[in-house]
């Protein structure tokens, strides 16, 4: 009830002064570091009426500002996540919600902190997007209804279409060869479809590396990719239940 009443008055701060935002602000702010109120009501400012003028971002960054002198950036984000707040340049006007004006407004606020929690979750993002493209690309294949004797051809054309993939991803996102492999190895290894019998998963595991195997060859044309995958799959194979 209390976290109802807190959105809907959230959702008219527009008719509140800036002094009355401001102390509403730094109530909520201290509501939430003391665990009275989650970041939930939050998303009631991404309301376009709130949103274009400003008015949404300017309550946030006086509440997170409370918020933070409390708590570290960790806790902000395990907060933000559990209330599925989203993004926070969903709190910026719409025209100003990319990466430099993130940084620009967090900078003159004095809170980088912000910036980092930015940077680092937009990466992880582009990271799992990548993974989810390249198990799609590889189960969009299996689905299509293909003769024996083109299993082979069909193989090689994904495996190119992951390739490519790949190398997009890196020149989008400045990635170096020795991430995006490991990234690539994931995808693939997420796409198979277990079996619901345990002694069938190393015959599985197999025959999708030796499948895919290719697209990993393409990508560790320098000794540290090839480092750097052979301790991925180390990993993967220790953490990894079906494999252990």
């Amino acid at each position: 009830m209390f976290a109802e009443s807190t959105e809907h008055i959230l959702k008219h701060i527009h008719r509140y002064t800036e002094d009355e935002n401001k102390m509403l602000a730094i109530g909520v702010g201290v509501l939430v570091t003391d665990a009275f109120l989650t970041l939930e009501p939050l998303k009631a400012l991404q309301e376009d009426h709130l949103t274009k003028d400003g008015l949404a971002l300017r309550f946030l960054t006086d509440m997170l500002r409370v918020f933070l002198m409390n708590n570290d950036i960790n806790q902000l984000h395990k907060s933000l996540v559990r209330a599925k707040v989203g993004r926070l340049t969903e709190f910026f006007p719409p025209n100003k919600r990319d990466e430099d004006c993130f940084a620009r407004h967090f900078e003159a606020e004095d809170m980088p902190v912000l910036i980092e929690l930015h940077t680092a979750t937009l990466t992880l993002a582009r990271r799992n997007e990548f993974v989810d493209e390249v198990s799609s690309i590889l189960r969009d294949a299996k689905e299509e209804d293909i003769d024996d004797d083109e299993e082979a051809e069909q193989i090689q054309a994904t495996n190119l279409k992951v390739a490519r993939a790949a190398k997009a991803a890196m020149r989008a996102n400045k990635w170096e060869q020795h991430d995006t492999v490991s990234l690539a190895w994931d995808g693939i290894m997420n796409a198979v479809n277990w079996s619901y019998k345990s002694e069938q998963f190393e015959a599985q595991a197999l025959v999708q590396i030796k499948r895919h195997s290719p697209v990993l060859e393409m990508l560790t044309t320098e000794p540290k990719s090839e480092i750097s995958l052979l301790k991925h799959v180390q990993l993967y194979a220790y953490n990894e239940p079906r494999l252990t």
